[in-house]
């Protein structure tokens, strides 16, 4: 041991010093591959895991269920069909794309786990929900995932480049493509939002789908519109020709909710009056009333909707006439004939437009205004429109409930809580949706009670309804063709993307 060759022995140093030295690098790199790939990669699959928790009312955080649930019993968590889709309720903040950092790392992220194997990466709807928050580096990918062979994959992929809005409209071709191609009615609604939801670049495409053989593409079309503002009304009036009634009633319901710039659809919509669908004149006659003062060409067509056999056509043509103001001189005579009719609404809407086109003092006028202010006539017009309708509560009546809630005040509220004991579960329904817009202390007291105790499913989900726009007063809420909005100050709430 003592003749040991010095150079054998440096070279074994020398090997094992290489050996050291390659197993430190080994051990950086992988650690590096842990630190770029599988640790993104676990953080992306835990998001994704928590989404889909949420998605199947499992995501049981205490300090969340407050914000989630407030009044629902644990059995309308797992009622299917009663609620809005999953990606349109009110997502927790923490479940947000910003958990893998800014929106373009996040959007990569997410892409790569999208284009991952099914077996390795499950919950690819969730993946694609997560991308709409991450704005226009996921546009790419959600162009890809609107040529998914699953229709809910589609769905949720053009809820996204709603969400994306404006800085999506590199997928204005794509959506054009899954319009045109579209079989599912949930797809051809969320496309049609989504194209709206970009901007005016997606008009052409949009009036190019009115074009369209199924009537369902060309209604959901001419129902979301009214959104791109005046530069639709031409689409729109040439919409109110087409052959399918209820494509004319969402043509005419967009004007009426573009209001005053839709001013060059009013000769449009006076000829509508004459439509053989009643429904098509009684929205043709609410989306002249929106269009105001400008209006006012559409008098003589007016004048002879006072005459429709219709007593609500005949009733929203007079009020139309009260909005039009002193531009409806003309229409005097026949309002006063009007006075004599034999339905009270017809009556009184008659009394309010003569009042505001001629003014009060007429002998005639002040009978029918005082006839008008009668609480059991106005508790009566509410009561007619709390009825059993053998369904789901009809928008029409539910907009005509609003508004008698909203003159009359406190006193429809008594009507409406003893609808919320009637045996019917449809006309506690109905009331539940109608008492949202009451103040009172008391009517939010009973629709808690009601939304923890009522036996029927459906009337607890509209007494929560009810109760969420009863607590965030200032928002606008919607209904049909009229814009009801909340007295108070703006809720700071967070809700839904």
């Amino acid at each position: 041991m003592e003749n040991a060759d010095p150079n054998r022995s440096s070279g074994a140093s020398t090997r094992t010093a290489a050996l050291v030295t390659l197993g430190i690098v080994a051990i950086l790199g992988l650690a590096l591959f842990i630190g770029f790939h599988i640790a993104p990669l676990r953080r992306t699959r835990a998001l994704v895991r928590d989404v889909h928790a949420w998605r199947t009312d499992r995501y049981r955080r205490p300090e969340l269920r407050r914000i989630l649930t407030p009044f629902e019993p644990p059995r309308m968590r797992c009622a299917s069909g009663l609620r809005s889709p999953w990606w349109n309720r009110y997502r927790p903040p923490e479940l947000h794309p910003d958990r893998l950092g800014a929106p373009d790392r996040a959007a990569r992220r997410l892409s790569a786990y999208f284009r991952m194997p099914d077996r390795e990466a499950p919950h690819k709807e969730e993946v694609v929900y997560l991308l709409g928050l991450c704005g226009k580096p996921a546009v790419p990918t959600l162009i890809d995932a609107l040529k998914h062979r699953d229709s809910e994959m589609r769905t949720i992929a053009a809820v996204s480049l709603g969400r994306v809005g404006a800085d999506a409209g590199e997928a204005i071709d794509a959506l054009a493509d899954t319009l045109r191609n579209a079989e599912d009615a949930a797809l051809t609604c969320w496309v049609t939002r989504a194209l709206c939801a970009i901007g005016l670049e997606s008009l052409p495409a949009l009036t190019k789908a009115l074009k369209h053989d199924d009537w369902g593409v060309r209604h959901c079309v001419t129902e979301a519109l009214w959104e791109l503002g005046s530069e639709a009304v031409p689409a729109l009036i040439e919409a109110l020709q087409d052959r399918k009634s209820e494509v004319r009633i969402s043509a005419a319901k967009s004007l009426g909710l573009i209001g005053p710039g839709a001013k060059d659809a009013v000769p449009a919509l006076a000829q509508t009056l004459t439509d053989q669908d009643v429904h098509v004149r009684l929205t043709a006659a609410k989306s002249l009333g929106e269009i105001g003062a400008g209006a006012e060409p559409a008098v003589p067509a007016l004048i002879g909707g006072l005459r429709d056999t219709d007593t609500e056509v005949r009733a929203w043509c007079a009020y139309t006439l009260e909005c039009i103001g002193p531009g409806a001189k003309e229409a005097i005579p026949a309002l006063g004939r009007a006075l004599n009719d034999k339905s009270p609404d017809v009556r009184a809407a008659a009394a309010e437009a003569l009042k505001k086109i001629r003014g009060e003092g007429e002998p005639e006028v002040d009978r029918c205004m005082r006839e008008l202010a009668s609480a059991k006539i106005a508790i009566d017009r509410t009561q007619g429109h709390l009825q059993d309708y053998g369904g789901s509560l009809r928008f029409d009546d539910f907009s005509e409930g609003c508004d008698r809630l909203w003159h009359m005040g406190d006193e429809a509220v008594p009507k409406l809580m003893k609808a919320l004991r009637s045996e019917s579960p449809n006309l506690r329904r109905n009331a539940a949706f109608i008492l949202a817009l009451s103040d009172s202390p008391e009517v939010l007291v009973t629709l808690k009670r009601v939304a923890k105790d009522d036996a029927a499913p459906r009337v607890q989900e509209a007494a929560c309804w009810a109760i969420r726009f009863h607590e965030n007063k200032g928002h606008i809420l919607y209904v049909n063709d009229r814009k009801v909005k909340w007295k108070g100050s703006p809720s700071t709430e967070g809700r839904g993307e």
